[in-house]
């Protein structure tokens, strides 16, 4: 009896400590330059699969851990969804950037910083929130898509307090340039936390 209860416990502790282990320990740094080098090659070379859009197309964000929630979508879960569509505005030096919506934006001179706004026709610019993915939290790409969404599906590592597969949110303006052809840049203009806070600070009703 004793050895029935012992041997769950046992399995379990040793689960837990795998898991910890792989969570805490830090990655070969050849290894790990081996991978952003082999992705940034891989992304690089498709990003103009789309005609002559000024920005890059659609793709299928994924959480490896939630692999078989898709298509399916839980409507009452809590946090980032397992699976979502957003625009591939382009790279950074650690990875995608891709594009979640775009916010109107004021610019607050004693905080030398900008904040959100709902008065669109006081706003000083439209800026695009964009998500940070680095090419550590990227497991693979099918760049095909399949039956459902044509787009390529982007397999990420969803990590974090609340998981996601970002590392920074960022606000930004976009630049279109028509030489040596169509295409878009972002400049950042300010974090999602720091204009968030600001926002609560100077106008608190737009979060009411």
């Amino acid at each position: 009896m004793f050895e029935l209860l012992v041997d769950p416990i046992v399995g379990l502790v040793k689960d837990v400590t795998i898991s910890l282990w792989r969570k805490f320990k830090k990655p070969d740094p050849l290894e790990l330059a081996t991978k952003r080098q082999r992705l940034k090659v891989e992304v690089e070379s498709h990003l103009r699969w789309i005609d002559k859009s000024t920005r890059y197309g659609e793709v299928i964000i994924r959480d490896v851990r939630r692999i078989d929630e898709y298509p399916n979508i839980k409507e009452k879960t809590k946090g980032i969804s397992s699976w979502f569509r957003v625009t591939l505005v382009g790279t950074y030096h650690r990875g995608i950037q891709v594009g979640l919506s775009f916010y109107s934006l004021k610019w607050c001179p004693k905080e030398e910083s900008w904040h959100l706004t709902r008065d669109y026709k006081a706003s000083d610019i439209n800026a695009l929130l964009v998500g940070r993915i680095p090419y550590d939290r990227i497991v693979t790409i099918d760049w095909s898509g399949d039956e459902y969404y044509s787009d390529p599906h982007i397999y990420c590592i969803f990590t974090g307090w609340r998981p996601s597969p970002y590392e920074e949110l960022v606000f930004c303006e976009e630049y279109i340039s028509d030489y040596p052809q169509s295409h878009s840049w972002y400049k950042e203009l300010v974090g999602n936390e720091k204009a968030r806070k600001l926002t609560k600070k100077y106008e608190p009703s737009y979060f009411a």
